[in-house]
C-alpha cells in the first residue's frame, strides 16, 4: 500500500510550515566568543563553513565545522573546543542511507544552524562559503535543475534548497578534496583541509553513538511524505513505487517459471538481488534473458525465424534453455563440469 502522509512544497512561504526543526538543528556547545566571531564573519562576507558525512551498516551521520586559520598542531592535540561545530544523525530507512545522504545531512544542519544564528543576531545580509568533499551533493544543491523525486535523498535536497532560498545571506559552494591527511601530516594541510579532517572525525564519532533513527513530524522546509509498506520513501520514488506494485507479481511469475510453487518461503530473494547486483551490466542482461527463456538458443532462433533447425548440433535433441545443462554429449558434459568446478559451485 502506498500512502501520502503529509503534503507540502519546498517553495512555499516559511511561515506556513511547521516550525519544528528537530534533528536538522543539532545542539551546538559553543562559547559566546566563537559564535560572535562567526556572526561577524557572516556580516563581513568572510564566513567559511564545511561539513562531512559518514556511513556504515545502513546508518548515516554528519558534522559541520566553521573553518579557522591553519593550526600547526597535530590532530590529536587539536582542541575541538576552539572550533564551532555540530553533529547530527540522519533519519531514514536503512536502504536509503549512504555516504551521499550523510553529506547532505551535514549541509542541511550547517545551513539551518547558520540561519538560526542570523535570526538571533539580526543578520540581514552576508555571505558564507560552504565546503564539502562530495561533488554530487554540491551539484544537487547548487545547480540550476529543479529537484526530481527520482533523485536519491530527494527529501534532504528539497529541505536544503528551501533553507538556502529563505536565508538572509548568500551561499557559495566550494569543493574540498577529502582525506588529504592520508597523504600529508595534519599540520601541513590548509585550513579547509584541516576542517574537513575534523568534520570527518566528528561525523564518525557521532555514528558510533548509535542514536535512534527517529522519523519525526513534518519539519521546516520538508516536502510531502510518501509511505510504502510502512516505510517513508526518501528518494528514488518512481523505482520504489514500481517495485511495490510489481514485486509480488514478479516473484509469482519467477516461482512458476522455476517450478518453485509451494516452496516459495525457501527462496531468498534478497540473496538473489545481491548476487545479480554484484555482476557486471552485461552479465545481468544475460541472466535476465536466460532466466526468461529468451536467450539465443536454437529453439528461440527458429521461433523468431532467424534459423531453421532447432536441434542441438552436439546430440541432435531440441536445443532449449534447459537442454544446455542436460545435453548428453560427452564433450558438453565435460565442459559443464569443468566450469562448475571453476565457479566453486557445489
Amino acid at each position: 500500500m502506498i500512502i501520502i502522509t503529509s503534503i507540502g512544497d519546498y517553495e512555499r512561504e516559511q511561515e506556513t510550515i511547521h516550525d519544528h526543526l528537530g534533528w536538522i538543528l543539532p545542539e551546538v556547545n559553543v562559547t559566546g566568543e566563537l559564535e560572535q566571531a562567526f556572526v561577524t564573519d557572516l556580516r563581513n562576507q568572510t564566513a567559511e563553513m564545511l561539513s562531512d558525512g559518514s556511513y556504515a551498516k545502513g546508518r548515516s551521520s554528519a558534522a559541520f565545522v566553521v573553518v579557522r586559520p591553519t593550526t600547526t598542531t597535530t590532530l590529536l592535540n587539536t582542541d575541538l573546543k576552539s572550533y564551532l561545530h555540530g553533529e547530527t544523525t540522519i533519519p531514514g530507512n536503512k536502504k536509503d542511507h549512504s555516504s551521499y545522504r550523510g553529506e547532505l545531512g551535514g549541509i542541511l544542519a550547517g545551513v539551518v544552524y547558520t540561519n538560526e544564528l542570523c535570526k538571533k543576531h539580526q543578520v540581514r545580509t552576508g555571505k558564507c562559503i560552504f565546503g564539502c568533499d562530495n561533488t554530487g551533493a554540491l551539484s544537487a544543491i547548487f545547480r540550476w535543475k529543479r529537484p526530481n523525486p527520482r533523485w536519491a535523498s530527494y527529501d534532504l535536497v528539497c529541505m536544503i534548497r528551501f533553507h538556502i532560498k529563505n536565508s538572509p545571506i548568500v551561499w557559495v559552494k566550494k569543493h574540498v578534496k577529502g582525506h588529504q591527511d592520508d597523504h600529508k601530516k595534519f599540520a601541513e594541510l590548509d585550513s579547509w583541509s584541516q576542517a574537513n579532517v575534523i568534520a570527518d572525525k566528528l561525523a564518525k564519532a557521532e555514528l558510533r553513538k548509535g542514536r535512534p533513527l527517529i522519523q519525526g513530524p513534518l519539519l521546516e522546509g520538508e516536502t510531502w511524505k510518501l509511505q510504502c509498506k510502512g516505510n517513508i520513501i526518501a528518494g528514488g520514488s518512481e523505482k520504489q513505487i514500481r517495485q511495490a506494485i510489481h514485486e509480488t507479481r514478479m516473484h509469482d511469475r519467477w516461482n512458476k517459471q522455476f517450478g518453485l510453487e509451494g516452496v516459495e518461503d525457501e527462496f531468498d530473494w534478497d540473496t538473489f538481488k545481491r548476487t545479480c547486483r554484484s555482476k557486471s551490466d552485461w552479465q545481468q542482461i544475460w541472466f535476465a534473458k536466460h532466466n526468461s527463456r529468451i536467450g539465443g538458443i536454437r529453439q528461440n532462433l527458429v521461433r523468431r525465424k532467424h534459423g531453421e533447425d532447432p536441434t542441438c548440433p552436439c546430440c541432435g535433441e531440441e536445443e532449449t534453455t534447459d537442454h544446455i545443462y542436460q545435453c548428453t554429449n560427452i564433450e558438453m558434459q565435460d565442459t559443464y563440469d569443468e566450469n562448475m568446478e571453476r565457479s566453486q559451485v557445489i
